[in-house]
């Protein structure tokens, strides 16, 4: 018999009073049929508010795996504005986030250089993301959402539907195959094949995966890697699955007073999830006899 224990496997080992994690390791693959520690994470927080994260894990996952990027050593990795939103995270080298009235990103900007740019109705919808390598070119990539179809560069790309979405450039359906909670496992094709496959941590990070056909990955929210800013769109808040927070506060904190405001799913991703950044759900699995 085969063993697989922990070859892929989150364990939240420590958390606050408040519900905030305190330190979690994740193990993937670190070499090409070796299996290990690849995140031993300590987080240290001013009240819910994470300030530096520290892994005591010095290698890197294998072949651009999945992984917590320790990007600086330093006493505030991490800041925030007067309501609660990150500003910076030195660890992805970003320099400044700017907010709207709403709480919601308007800029992301680079100590690398380049930027991304987002646009929002006055109810807080996404309609429009454009970003700008740090090449020097100084052309802006747009990407457009109409409804449910997407534009980049002005040419439309993708119109989503329900079971998954047609590519407008040759007007063909792709299907997805989702888990108990709502994670896209799978992408096929009309006819059939596999285009995408992911496997997932709890928490939310890709460890493994076939193709990158589109963004649509865990409980079917939009991956944003652009820069690698690596955060999960919600709608209401963005979020990230290498720490298991949020970045910005929970907008109904009122009704979860019990826990951090920065918490994904209460800490217990496995039996809930968030819809929309704004609502807990608890997934109920039920047995026909």
């Amino acid at each position: 018999m085969n063993t697989n224990t922990n070859r892929f496997s989150e364990n939240v080992t420590a958390y606050d009073k408040n519900g905030n994690i305190k330190t979690l390791q994740r193990y993937g693959q670190t070499a090409a049929s070796s299996y290990g520690l690849i995140d031993n994470l300590t987080y240290t927080l001013n009240g819910n508010q994470l300030t530096r994260v520290d892994d005591a894990v010095t290698a890197s996952a294998y072949n651009g795996g999945f992984e917590f990027k320790d990007g600086v050593k330093q006493a505030n990795e991490y800041v925030y504005d007067a309501n609660g939103n990150l500003t910076k995270d030195l660890n992805k080298g970003i320099s400044d986030i700017t907010y709207n009235v709403l709480n919601l990103p308007t800029g992301v900007t680079f100590a690398s250089g380049g930027f991304i740019q987002y646009g929002y109705t006055a109810d807080g919808i996404k309609r429009r993301m454009m970003y700008k390598e740090a090449d020097g070119s100084g052309n802006l990539v747009p990407t457009v959402y109409c409804c449910y179809v997407g534009y980049e560069t002005g040419v439309a790309k993708l119109l989503l539907t329900e079971e998954g979405y047609v590519t407008l450039s040759d007007k063909k359906y792709h299907y997805y195959l989702q888990d108990h909670q709502g994670n896209n496992r799978v992408v096929l094709s009309s006819s059939g094949a596999v285009e995408e496959a992911n496997h997932y941590y709890p928490f939310g990070g890709v460890f493994a995966s076939s193709g990158n056909v589109q963004p649509y990955k865990y409980n079917g929210k939009e991956y944003d890697g652009k820069k690698g800013l690596n955060l999960y769109d919600y709608g209401a808040r963005m979020y990230d699955a290498a720490l298991g927070r949020f970045t910005t506060v929970d907008p109904s904190a009122e009704n979860y007073f019990n826990t951090s405001l920065y918490a994904y799913c209460g800490n217990n991703p496995i039996n809930r999830i968030d819809l929309d950044g704004l609502l807990l759900a608890r997934i109920l699995i039920y047995k026909v006899l």
